[in-house]
């Protein structure tokens, strides 16, 4: 909203000792003025404004919070469109991670629960599982194949 940040803002700083253990009283310091106005410890003012600072405090850590949790709880799947919640459970709880997720197949996405289409979006999204290296008993056959048959007309 455009007016509200037309509105004034008060800082209040709060008391604090000195180095020699001498204390100062708290200041308010209103927008476009150089110095501050103290505050005595029992003016209504100062409790006014120290009411609506620890309100402004204890809203903003809320905030924080609630957003660190969603960054803690939140998963790769979350961005793969067509799977919601539901899947989503479904799959961490058959295969247990977001990585085992990433490492399987399409036809164990599916038997984990997600439709076809969705294992085709999960794979587009997180990539497909790494690519499996030949046995090599077959590498060795496949060479053999191809050094057999290198030199015959087609």
């Amino acid at each position: 909203d455009p007016g509200v940040r037309d509105l004034p803002v008060v800082a209040l700083a709060k008391e604090k000792g000195g180095a020699l253990g001498e204390k100062f009283v708290d200041r308010a310091y209103p927008p476009g003025q150089k110095n501050a106005i103290a505050l005595r410890e029992s003016s209504p003012a100062l409790q006014v404004l120290a009411l609506a600072r620890d309100e402004a405090h204890r809203v903003s850590n809320r905030v924080r919070d609630e957003a660190g949790k969603r960054r803690r709880l939140a998963s790769g799947l979350d961005a793969v469109p067509g799977v919601g919640p539901v899947t989503r459970r479904k799959l961490l709880a058959s295969l247990g991670s977001v990585r085992a997720v990433q490492e399987a197949e399409e036809d164990d996405l599916v038997r984990a629960g997600a439709t076809r289409s969705q294992a085709r979006a999960i794979r587009k999204a997180l990539g497909g599982p790494p690519p499996r290296e030949p046995a090599p008993a077959e590498a060795d056959r496949a060479e053999d194949h191809a050094v057999d048959n290198a030199f015959l007309p087609e």
